[in-house]
């Protein structure tokens, strides 16, 4: 469903670009590409169903590529054009989304793998952005390039922290919840081998004393 949507969303923005006067060539170029891809995507886990967790990593690649792209683009651009800043040509979804794509990692990326693929994601997308503000104090003292700087700054790095943290903490309670079950398979295996003894010895005593016992009544 949710690529679904995202597909939908995708060639909704082509087509805006496409009907806009002047618009960044970029613009023309991810959002087709990003329609295109998840629309295959949507096809290969219709056809494999247990193809899920591969589309899903395809998914998360597919977003942080686009991201990384759309930030190198427009950094890169307010570097070579002196004339244009980027807190003037950055896109105001760019930031907002960013934050979004750790989220997006927590659901599609296996636990052990995340605390890698979130630092590298970040270093990709938002420090780009970072460093140039960092770099230029002149567009990083605007009110928007403060409000850039907080969204691909603190609040990228504490909700990294958070996820990590949340990691750590599912990790603890899965090992205490696997623990706990190693714990009654002992004992039910304890219970099952002193079950087994015990009619073991009853066999023993019934084929044994008690069975001769009754050949000898017998007798009298």
């Amino acid at each position: 469903m949710l690529l679904k949507v995202l597909a939908v969303a995708a060639t909704l923005a082509t087509i805006v670009h496409l009907l806009e006067i002047d618009t960044d060539p970029i613009n023309l170029l991810l959002p087709p590409l990003s329609a295109i891809s998840i629309f295959f995507l949507i096809v290969r886990l219709h056809q494999t169903p247990e193809s899920l967790p591969q589309v899903s990593r395809l998914f998360a690649i597919l977003l942080a590529v686009n991201l990384a792209t759309a930030t190198f683009y427009f950094v890169g651009k307010a570097i070579a054009l002196r004339d244009r800043t980027l807190v003037d040509t950055l896109p105001g979804a760019l930031p907002t989304a960013l934050p979004l794509l750790s989220v997006i990692l927590l659901v599609f990326v296996r636990p052990y793998q995340l605390r890698k693929i979130l630092v590298f994601s970040w270093l990709i997308t938002a420090a780009p952005i970072l460093l140039y503000l960092l770099l230029h104090p002149a567009e990083l003292q605007t009110l928007r390039g403060q409000e850039i700087a907080f969204l691909t700054g603190p609040l990228i790095v504490g909700q990294i922290a958070f996820l990590l943290f949340y990691v750590r903490l599912q990790d603890i309670v899965d090992r205490l919840y696997t623990e706990r079950l190693e714990y009654y398979y002992q004992i039910l295996e304890k219970q099952a081998i002193r079950q087994q003894a015990i009619e073991q010895t009853f066999t023993q005593i019934h084929n044994g004393p008690l069975q001769t016992l009754a050949v000898l009544l017998r007798d009298v």
